[in-house]
């Protein structure tokens, strides 16, 4: 089922992702090379009932630590993510069961210069309900709605 001009969008429109604030870091060794920033980010889930992932990736040496929650570091992350230098990513799944879980904080340490990119791959399914067409289906099957959506910000 879609949607047009003049009718709400399913479960109150689509996951957005939102930059917060950028925090300079700690400067390098070398005075003249930019700080590294730290990407405060915010998932914003139209509703409770919405699942889906978060894939964070980047180029060769782009990211040097995060953590999913706005306050805690991932034990070991700046480690894993510096060892081979190289382009990586990480995915983390999300499932929003209810109303505190429709917004999601969390940061990201990018180095100066480095490309971010975020994908959101998020779903929501319901009920039948009177906005659904009747469909000339068996009795046996039951139809629901299903909104899906995949977005990409870059930072």
């Amino acid at each position: 089922m879609s949607w047009g001009a003049g009718q709400p969008a399913p479960h109150g429109g689509l996951p957005s992702l939102r930059l917060l604030r950028r925090e300079a870091l700690a400067r390098a060794a070398d005075p003249a090379a930019a700080p590294p920033m730290r990407l405060h980010l915010r998932l914003q889930l139209p509703a409770a009932g919405w699942f889906g992932a978060l894939n964070v990736s980047w180029a060769r040496g782009g990211v040097t630590d995060w953590s999913w929650t706005p306050h805690f570091r991932a034990a070991g992350a700046g480690a894993q993510l510096n060892a081979s230098g190289s382009p990586g990513w990480r995915v983390v799944r999300f499932a929003g069961q209810g109303a505190a879980s429709a917004r999601w904080d969390f940061w990201v340490d990018v180095a100066a210069g480095a490309a971010l990119r975020v994908d959101v791959a998020a779903a929501a399914g319901g009920a039948r309900d009177a906005r659904m067409p009747e469909l000339p289906l068996p009795d046996w099957v039951s139809a629901s709605r299903l909104v899906t959506c995949l977005s990409t910000w870059r930072f």
